[in-house]
Formats: C-alpha cells, sequence, structure tokens
C-alpha cells in the first residue's frame, strides 16, 4: 500500500463492513485513526507511541504492545470497562501475529547490548504498520472466530464440517478470499485444501491468516501491499 492514507482508508472499510461481527468493528474504529499519514493520525501517534515506548529506549516488546492495546481500549471507550476488557480478551491472539509482522517490516540488525535484533521488537518507524496489522488481524481472526465456532466448541482450529457450513457467510466480506468462496463452492472446496496446510485435516488461526494474507498479496489489493510489508 504505497500511500499511507489509503492504509487509513483500507482500516475504515474493515470497520464499516457488516458482514463482520460488531465487536471487531468497534475494535478497528478504536484503532484505525492511527494508521494513516495524515495530520490527526500523526497527532494521535505521537503520544500512542510514547505511551508504548514508556521507558524511551525504542525499543517495544510483545508484553508492552499488548499493555498498550488493552489501555488505548479503555482510554478510546472509558464508560464500557467490561466491554473494553472482553474485546482485548477476544483478540488478543491476533495481536501476536500484528506484533511479528509488524517488527519484521524495518531492516534486522543486531541491538547492541543486547542479546537480541530489532526484528524482535517493535520500533518507532512500524508503529504505524503495527496499528494496521491490528486491524486486519482483529477482521481475520473475527472471521476465523465465526468458522470455529460454529459448533458452540471454540477450539482455536477449525474442520471441513464447519468450513462448509459457514463459508457462505462470508459474501461481501472485506477479505478477498473469503468473499470470492462465498459465491462459489468449487472455490471452498479448493480453498479448505489449501488451508489446510500440513495436511492434518483441520485448519489452525496461524494457517487462516498465512491463507488470508497470501490472497490479499497475490490479488495485489490494499489490504495485501500493506500485509506484504512485513516480508
Amino acid at each position: 500500500m504505497g500511500n499511507g492514507a489509503s492504509v487509513k482508508v483500507q482500516m475504515d472499510r474493515l470497520k464499516a463492513n457488516n458482514t463482520t461481527s460488531y465487536e471487531v468493528r468497534k475494535f478497528v474504529e478504536c484503532f484505525s485513526g492511527y494508521c494513516g499519514k495524515d495530520k490527526t493520525s500523526r497527532a494521535l501517534r505521537g503520544p500512542g507511541w510514547r505511551s508504548i515506548d514508556y521507558n524511551g529506549n525504542g525499543y517495544v516488546s510483545l508484553a508492552e504492545t499488548g499493555n498498550w492495546v488493552k489501555q488505548t481500549l479503555l482510554d478510546y471507550m472509558p464508560w464500557k470497562p467490561d466491554f473494553c476488557e472482553s474485546l482485548y480478551e477476544k483478540f488478543y491472539p491476533s495481536y501476536i501475529r500484528s506484533f511479528k509482522d509488524a517488527a519484521d517490516a524495518g531492516k534486522d540488525r543486531e541491538i547492541a547490548g543486547m542479546d537480541a535484533s530489532t526484528d524482535d521488537y517493535l520500533q518507532k518507524g512500524e508503529f504505524r504498520i503495527f496499528c494496521a496489522y491490528l486491524c486486519a488481524y482483529a477482521v481475520m481472526f473475527d472471521a476465523f472466530y465465526k468458522i470455529d465456532c460454529v459448533d458452540g466448541d471454540e477450539e482455536r482450529k477449525f474442520e471441513k464440517p464447519a468450513w462448509d457450513a459457514q463459508f457462505t457467510a462470508f459474501v461481501g466480506s472485506p477479505l478477498v478470499a473469503l468473499n470470492a468462496c462465498a459465491t462459489s463452492p468449487a472455490l471452498a472446496e479448493a480453498a479448505y485444501s489449501e488451508m489446510d496446510a500440513d495436511g492434518k485435516g483441520a485448519v489452525l488461526l496461524i494457517e487462516f491468516c498465512a491463507w488470508i494474507k497470501s490472497k490479499e498479496v497475490l490479488m495485489q489489493t490494499d489490504l495485501g501491499k500493506t500485509l506484504d510489508l512485513g516480508d
């Protein structure tokens, strides 16, 4: 995604899409404002970065990003603390993927005095990308959750019957591969085999997200161009 403003536009589209849950729309609404290069987004990211990098060393860990996500949700909707807590917990699996991909966006180098490299931490130049990934991966997890819970049992994986029962629910999805599958049983059939990368008969969250990402990148969507920055 070459244009910084278009990142925010894409995130705004994600939060407005009615195939996603109310929860993920509110989550994306909270963080989409950090994703642009416009004056308003920069004004948010300045104090946002100072808050996440609270010790000012320029390197932010996964734990620190998680704490920032929780506090940002609470600051955005202080009148709904229980709802914010539930959002934080529901989308927690997506933070790890967001952190890892964003931390890989910059050039990797060893950090002096630390047994680690810059790919192990989030840096200021990667903060905007991290916020975009928070939104994108939360939307992916929201879709995954819809399939995973089709039998009423959240297992963090789904099998073919759950996929067959739910793929038509993604008509109009902001994720191009899911939208395509929703209107084509043949594509949906082929997609499951692609998602089940290890051939063990179940699709894990990491496999699902990797499949979504590969299709967005292949189709050169705005979202795909953003997700490709982490590689």
